[in-house]
């Protein structure tokens, strides 16, 4: 709908690409409606973390720089492989510490998440700890709208380097790939 043209910044979630640092986006008043000048804030401060990899324990690392971000961030992005393997005990962990984050959290499954035989409860568990989970959505924080896929195996093809696979699986990823990079354009518009 009309409504995500006119957001100030769009952010793609990729599957893939490592995201382990915080940012700053700076937003213009340029393109908020006047009625909502007042209340909307110069900064919006974005964490993003990827690839977490959460198999039987959380990583001590991981504790100690999510905890606390609220002070340093309005909204955290966590871009997939979220778990090892899909596992529910792996997803459970996972909850338990974004359940200690109060702030936004939206994020996409990664290709390791997708090994998960129980979808829909790896989702709801993640959804119940707060975390919004986008599948070809879209999703808007403080003026800043984001939309999400899961994307394919290793990245979006054929951005990626070339891998040792057989030309049957390779066009399989790239299928599916195109079909996941059609989804996310649908979202956006």
């Amino acid at each position: 709908d009309s409504r995500h043209k006119r957001l100030p910044i769009e952010l793609l979630l990729r599957c893939g690409v490592p995201y382990e640092s915080c940012f700053v986006l700076e937003r213009s008043h340029e393109s908020v409606h006047r009625s909502d000048k007042i209340s909307m804030p110069d900064t919006v401060r974005i964490a993003a973390i990827g690839d977490l990899h959460i198999r039987t324990t959380i990583p001590s690392d991981y504790v100690r720089q999510l905890i606390g971000i609220e002070e340093r961030a309005d909204v955290l992005i966590v871009p997939g492989d979220i778990t090892n393997g899909g596992r529910i005990q792996e997803v459970e962990l996972a909850a338990e510490l974004f359940r200690r984050i109060d702030i936004p959290i939206v994020g996409v499954m990664g290709n390791h998440d997708r090994r998960t035989m129980r979808r829909r409860y790896f989702l709801k568990f993640l959804e119940q700890a707060g975390v919004r989970m986008l599948d070809g959505e879209t999703w808007e924080y403080m003026g800043i709208g984001v939309a999400g896929v899961s994307g394919s195996g290793g990245g979006f093809w054929p951005e990626e380097a070339a891998d040792p696979v057989s030309n049957r699986a390779w066009q399989a990823l790239s299928v599916r790939a195109r079909r996941e990079a059609a989804r996310l354009d649908d979202a956006l518009d």
